[in-house]
C-alpha cells in the first residue's frame, strides 16, 4: 500500500522478498491482490529510468515469479489482467532475451511462465482431478487385483491402457521438502513444450499414480532430506524401474543425508547403506545413475541439462515407438509400459 516508485532499492527488494513468501499460500495471495499487490508488482516490471536504478535483473525475476504464483488463483487471474500483468510480462520477457546471460535468461524463464499461469496452460489441479477419477485407470487397477491374465494379447486390457492419459515427464517429489520447487520444475517444462504431471494434495487415489508414473516418457525424482519417509515416492520410483521408464535424480540445493559408513557426517547424496534398505527393491537400480545438482546460483545450466535430458528420453520413446494406426508415439510406449507394471 506504501508502494512508490522513487523507493529506496534495498526497499523494494525486501518488499518483494515478502510479497513471494506470502505468495505461495492461496489465502494470502487474495488478501496480497486485495491490498494492491499486482498493480504495485506491474510497476515494478514496468519501471524505467532512474526508479528502476539499483533494482537487479534478479529483482525483477523475482516479481514475474510473484505474479506467476497469484496467477496459480483462478479468481485473481481477472485482477492481474486488470493490472496490466500480462503486457509487463512480455516486456520482461523481451528484456530478459535482449539482456542474456544468467540473470537475463531467468528473468525470461520467470516471466514467460507467469504468462502460462496467468493464461491458465500451467493448472494441473483438474488435470489430476480428471485423471484419478478415470474409469479406465479404475478398470485396469482391478484388473490387477483380482489377478486376470495381463499380456500383450489381450485386447481389452491394451484398449483399456490406451485410453489413459499420456504425458512427458511425471515430477515425483516429498510435498514438506519440494513442494515449490516441484511446481517451479513443472512450469518450466509445461513452458518448454512438455507435458507433465504434478501430484497434488487433492488426488482421491493415490494408487493410480503407480499406473501414472508406467506410462510417462521419464520420471523425475526430487532427493531432499525426507524424500525416502514418503511410501508413495518410493513407490513410485519402484514403478518407473519396473516400467523402464527412464529416471532423471535431481539433488536439490541444501539436501543432506547421514552417512553411516563415515561417523554419520552429513552427505550431499543418499549413502549407500541407505539405498540398500529401500523398499520395493527395484527402486535402488534408479540410483546406479547419476543425479542432476540442483544450484540457484547457476540455475540456467541446471533448467538447461534437465530440459536436455528429459528431451533425450521424449526422442527415445519416438525412434523405438513409431506412431501407428494414429496411435501417438507416447500412447504406444504407455500401453506397453504399463503392461511391463501390471505383469
Amino acid at each position: 500500500r506504501d508502494f512508490k516508485a522513487g523507493q529506496p532499492p534495498r526497499q523494494l527488494q525486501s518488499i518483494l522478498a515478502s510479497v513471494r513468501s506470502l505468495s505461495t499460500n492461496e489465502v494470502l495471495r487474495k488478501r496480497l491482490v486485495s491490498a494492491g499487490a499486482a498493480r504495485w508488482l506491474v510497476q515494478v516490471l514496468v519501471m524505467e529510468g532512474n526508479p528502476r536504478e539499483g533494482l537487479r535483473t534478479r529483482d525483477l525475476a523475482l516479481a514475474a515469479d510473484c505474479l506467476r504464483r497469484c496467477a496459480y488463483s483462478h479468481d485473481l487471474r481477472p485482477a492481474l489482467v486488470s493490472a496490466g500483468a500480462e503486457a509487463a510480462l512480455e516486456a520482461a520477457v523481451t528484456r530478459g532475451r535482449n539482456e542474456g546471460g544468467e540473470s537475463g535468461s531467468q528473468l525470461d524463464n520467470a516471466a514467460k511462465t507467469a504468462i502460462c499461469a496467468l493464461r491458465g496452460e500451467l493448472d494441473v489441479e483438474d488435470v489430476s482431478r480428471a485423471f484419478v477419477r478415470s474409469s479406465s485407470i479404475a478398470a485396469a487397477r482391478d484388473k490387477c487385483a483380482t489377478g486376470e491374465a495381463t499380456t500383450a494379447a489381450d485386447d481389452r486390457e491394451s484398449e483399456t491402457l490406451s485410453h489413459l492419459p499420456h504425458f512427458n515427464a511425471f515430477v515425483s517429489h516429498k510435498r514438506s521438502d519440494a513442494q515449490d520447487f516441484a511446481r517451479s520444475l513443472h512450469t518450466i517444462l509445461v513452458s518448454n513444450g512438455f507435458s507433465c504431471f504434478l501430484d497434488m494434495d487433492n488426488l482421491e487415489e493415490l494408487s493410480d499414480l503407480e499406473l501414472i508414473v508406467a506410462g510417462v516418457d521419464v520420471l523425475i525424482f526430487v532427493l531432499t532430506d525426507n524424500i525416502f519417509d514418503s511410501y508413495w515416492c518410493v513407490r513410485e520410483l519402484a514403478a518407473a524401474i519396473v516400467a523402464k521408464v527412464p529416471v532423471v535424480l535431481i539433488t536439490k540445493e541444501g539436501a543432506r543425508w547421514r552417512s553411516q559408513a563415515d561417523g554419520g557426517t552429513t552427505v550431499p547424496f543418499p549413502p549407500e547403506t541407505l539405498i540398500a534398505e529401500l523398499e520395493p527393491a527395484a527402486c535402488r537400480k534408479a540410483f546406479a545413475t547419476k543425479a542432476l545438482s540442483h544450484n540457484n546460483e547457476y540455475f540456467s545450466s541446471f533448467v538447461a541439462k534437465l530440459l536436455d535430458k528429459v528431451a533425450q528420453a521424449v526422442e527415445g520413446v519416438a525412434t523405438s515407438f513409431p506412431p501407428q494406426d494414429g496411435v501417438s508415439s507416447g500412447q504406444r510406449a504407455a500401453v506397453v509400459k504399463r503392461q511391463r507394471l501390471l505383469k
